[in-house]
């Protein structure tokens, strides 16, 4: 029964396997899928790429943290004594005992073109105690501005930091994309790899068995005297050989599990249950697509213009140049005005509360209008020129990156075709081998039976047909790896939109023309 495994990241992207595994399912249960679905939830590179694409967001909200509109409020308190000693002999000190409260609230919010807009309120309550005369209030309102004139003006300088970071969000996400891509492909390898590995061992163990079988019969048959005992050291090396055979097989399954298992992120220490799948049948759907060249052009461009990595590339290319674009317009001295409009108005009376409140309303006629200009300019402009410096050397490299990746794609695509074109041939002339070889063991065998060839003849040519079936198990788990590679090497093994859906026929088929047609 087929089920889906689908993941739901922290942007949003979902993958679906169509796989018949359960979403819950912990263990490896030794197919395709189950080990790409593994791949997908426990595989640390792909987690620390999610974890990347979370701390982009976070990037984004910092950097929008500079035009958050802030509410600030404030209360206040002081008293104040000074006693000074009377002029006259008998005549008692002068003491004063002021206390005041102030009273305040504001809101600052600084826009994206660079004034800072900051309204505020104050009422400050005085009274003196020591007097005991009505108290003053007094009530401030004001509209406060800050402009920047050169220095921190305009869209570009303020904004740059938001709008990079919202390049950077993008490149995560295409990150995340590659680095999910390459786990998957390599996972596929690696499984690929185990297969053939067990393949390969149950070859090897059963030819030793064989050879184990025929050195007892070889001694007791030298026993009995019907063949000279030094014959029993051709058979005793044949059984050597193919023991050391079985375990240079078993130490190369044990490398490839601990490779799968680590690229699906389970414990190796606890084993793996052997592959189920098979090898998918590529042979002719590579021959075809190698002699097709209007495919292979196209998919060639939809690597040069769709693979995850170049577009992350691309978006880091754009964030740094953004960053250097405003470093430069930023490149002057400060030059700011700042001026406030308002009123100030004052009650007299005694207590505070609604009496204190009044001062709002009782004002005098006429707004408070102040205004000021201040000029800075840096004796060596260290810090520009120092940041300039920083984000033309990082957009360079940024740039360099890309163009790495270019070549890159170019390199690879021709080495991937070239795989592609070798282990299908390698895949049919091994096949032509396996059927030579055993039409010679079969003529070998007659042989044998009629007295005309030797058991060491025949032995010779299983060893020879033993060789080839082997290297037919390799030439498919070659292709199989070459299939992959080649998805992954064009940018069609995922989608490039949100919602995913990885079915059995991008693990292990070519890409074609439909790939390219869903992917516009």
């Amino acid at each position: 029964m087929e089920r889906a495994f689908s993941r739901e990241t922290a942007s949003g992207i979902a993958l679906a396997l169509a796989s018949s595994i359960s979403t819950g399912a912990a263990a490896f249960d030794g197919s395709l899928f189950d080990a790409v679905a593994l791949t997908v939830e426990h595989q640390a590179a792909v987690l620390s790429s999610l974890q990347a694409m979370v701390a982009a967001d976070g990037q984004v909200l910092t950097q929008r943290a500079a035009f958050e509109t802030n509410v600030s409020a404030g209360v206040g308190g002081a008293r104040t004594l000074i006693v000074s000693p009377g002029g006259l002999p008998g005549v008692p000190p002068n003491v004063i005992d002021t206390r005041t409260e102030t009273y305040s609230a504001g809101v600052t919010r600084r826009l994206r073109s660079g004034t800072i807009v900051n309204p505020a309120v104050t009422v400050t309550r005085t009274r003196d105690l020591a007097g005991n005369l009505d108290g003053l209030s007094i009530a401030n309102v004001a509209l406060n501005f800050t402009v920047p004139l050169l220095k921190g003006d305009g869209m570009l300088v303020n904004t740059a930091g938001e709008v990079a970071a919202e390049y950077g969000v993008r490149a995560a996400n295409e990150s995340y994309r590659d680095t999910l891509a390459n786990a998957i492909a390599g996972t596929v390898v690696a499984y690929w790899d185990y297969l053939g590995a067990g393949r390969v061992l149950h070859i090897a163990r059963a030819t030793e068995g064989r050879a184990q079988t025929l050195l007892d019969e070889a001694g007791r048959l030298a026993k009995a005297d019907e063949i000279p005992r030094t014959d029993l050291l051709k058979y005793e090396a044949k059984l050597a050989r193919d023991r050391a055979t079985r375990l240079g097989a078993e130490r190369a399954l044990a490398d490839a599990r601990a490779a799968l298992a680590l690229a699906i992120g389970a414990p190796a220490q606890n084993g793996l249950p052997d592959a189920r799948d098979d090898f998918p049948a590529a042979q002719d759907s590579a021959l075809a697509l190698l002699r097709d060249g209007a495919t292979l052009d196209a998919l060639a461009r939809h690597a040069y213009t769709r693979r995850f990595d170049l577009l992350a590339a691309e978006q880091r290319l754009a964030a740094a140049e953004t960053l250097l674009r405003a470093a430069r317009a930023d490149d002057k001295p400060r030059f700011d005005l700042t001026a406030s409009v308002g009123y100030t108005g004052f009650t007299a009376g005694h207590g505070g509360g609604p009496g204190a409140l009044s001062s709002f309303y009782n004002a005098p006629r006429g707004p408070n209008l102040t205004f000021g200009l201040a000029y800075v300019l840096p004796a060596s402009n260290y810090e520009n020129t120092g940041l300039i410096l920083q984000r033309t050397a990082a957009a360079e490299q940024a740039r360099l990156a890309r163009e790495a990746i270019l070549r890159s794609i170019d390199a690879n695509l021709k080495a991937r075709l070239e795989a592609l074109r070798a282990s299908s041939l390698q895949l049919e002339e091994t096949l032509r081998e396996v059927r030579l070889q055993a039409q010679v063991f079969e003529n070998e065998r007659r042989r044998y039976r009629l007295g005309l060839a030797t058991l060491l003849d025949l032995l010779t040519t299983e060893s020879q047909l033993t060789a080839a079936q082997i290297s037919e198990i390799e030439a498919r788990r070659e292709l199989s790896k070459a299939v992959i590679r080649y998805r992954a090497e064009t940018a069609t093994l995922l989608d490039p939109g949100q919602a995913q859906r990885l079915d059995r026929a991008r693990l292990t088929t070519l890409p074609g023309p439909a790939d390219l047609l869903r992917r516009r």
